[in-house]
């Protein structure tokens, strides 16, 4: 579906890159710096700066990652010696012990003693921020938020399993990644509800939802819906009852980004692309401005999505 709106953006250039795209967008203002919020050079390949710069993105908040790989590149690009776009980056993955491992990626986190430990070195490395992933178990988990708060270092967190968004807030997560994965899972972590559907219905309509939130907004925890990445699952299955079924997923996930949306949280527009699914850097942000733009945000929200906030995250 073409959505025609009104969205700012950088440059005249940028308009011959969209016309290439699925969607349909009017330029209306200029000097707007995108970004995507979530993305993966390292599992993209370094093609990704390409695309990133065919489709004139200002930044990448790379959400993991080969360190000594992406230090290069940004390294490069800082001193002029290549192109591409501004790089914020975490470095690996911090992860619990997985069957599926990418050694050069993840440290895997097996106590509260070496999480303290691998914050101090990410810190001494001068990483932009840390990145946590599901694997993790509680302890050592909040054992990184602790380290990370007393190094000053924000944690942008795919929540680990059993560990609910609002105890990560509270507990000083400074972002929160995918409302699927983690923002819709949080009340069947906490055993409120048991399914999907469920946990949307608790979302949108329970009291202690709307508590969350506003104590979400308070603590200024921004969220990255990365509606895109999900948006993708929903065109894969063949068989027609659960594609509907994954449809109605994608828009209860839209009513929730909405919902934190308007209950203050600040949502960053990002894509986890990455070379495993069919999320291109560059072109993919644009459709996550859209798929925001059709849960209910307006267009210059939206674009505040990928650009000023973000920014805004930065400097938090």
């Amino acid at each position: 579906m073409k959505t025609h709106t009104s969205i700012p953006f950088a440059s005249v250039t940028a308009i011959a890159c969209l016309v290439c795209c699925s969607v349909t967008i009017t330029i209306a203002q200029k000097n707007t710096r995108i970004y995507d919020a979530h993305g993966h050079i390292s599992l993209y390949s370094q093609n990704a700066i390409d695309s990133l710069i065919k489709y004139n993105i200002y930044g990448v908040r790379d959400c993991g990652g080969d360190l000594a790989e992406l230090t290069k590149l940004k390294n490069e690009i800082n001193q002029g010696k290549r192109k591409g776009p501004k790089l914020i980056i975490c470095g690996p993955f911090l992860d619990g012990p997985k069957k599926t491992q990418r050694s050069a990626m993840t440290v895997f986190i097996t106590s509260e003693l070496q999480a303290y430990r691998v914050v101090d070195s990410l810190s001494s490395l001068r990483v932009d921020f840390l990145k946590t992933h599901n694997g993790l178990t509680r302890d050592n988990y909040f054992a990184i938020l602790r380290q990370a708060k007393k190094r000053k270092l924000k944690v942008v967190s795919h929540l680990p399993k059993g560990v609910t968004a609002w105890e990560a807030a509270v507990n000083g997560a400074s972002c929160i990644e995918h409302v699927a994965e983690s923002i819709l899972a949080s009340p069947i972590y906490a055993g409120y509800v048991k399914t999907p559907k469920e946990a949307a219905n608790w979302w949108l309509n329970s009291v202690q939802a709307d508590s969350v939130i506003k104590m979400m907004a308070r603590r200024h925890t921004f969220v990255t819906p990365t509606l895109i990445a999900f948006k993708t699952l929903v065109e894969l299955p063949e068989n027609a009852s659960i594609r509907t079924e994954l449809e109605q997923g994608l828009e209860d996930l839209m009513k929730i980004t909405l919902k934190l949306h308007r209950g203050g949280v600040k949502i960053l527009a990002g894509t986890d692309f990455n070379s495993l699914t069919k999320i291109h850097p560059g072109q993919s942000i644009y459709e996550e401005i859209n798929l925001l733009i059709k849960a209910g945000l307006t267009s210059r929200e939206a674009t505040d999505a990928a650009s000023k906030n973000l920014e805004r995250w930065l400097k938090k």
